[in-house]
């Protein structure tokens, strides 16, 4: 299962970062099996179809360097109500400080 956690548009035209939170993932940096961790997806859009250019995994520890290395932005679920999107934002803190 994973759930959205932030999308953002990346400097190109037609080109997003979707992150997500997920179960049961091998870290692209340490090698190791997580029980959770973050997905990142970065695809470009061609017309009706989505090509995906970048699929990478992290465990908690590197996801939050990863956090950090993006631009310094936290990730936002884009919702319209201002309490669920602070929850989700403190969610993501305490998750990412487990590590």
């Amino acid at each position: 299962m994973r759930e959205l956690i932030g999308k953002s548009a990346l400097s190109e035209p037609g080109v997003t970062r979707s992150v997500y939170r997920s179960e049961l993932i091998r870290c692209g940096e340490c090698q190791k099996m997580a029980p959770i961790g973050i997905e990142v997806i970065i695809a470009r859009r061609e017309g009706d179809t989505q090509k995906v250019l970048e699929h990478r995994y992290y465990c908690r520890s590197h996801g939050l360097a990863f956090e950090t290395r993006s631009e310094g932005q936290p990730f936002r679920c884009e919702t319209k109500n201002k309490t669920d999107n602070n929850n989700n934002d403190a969610y993501l803190r305490n998750y990412m400080k487990r590590s």
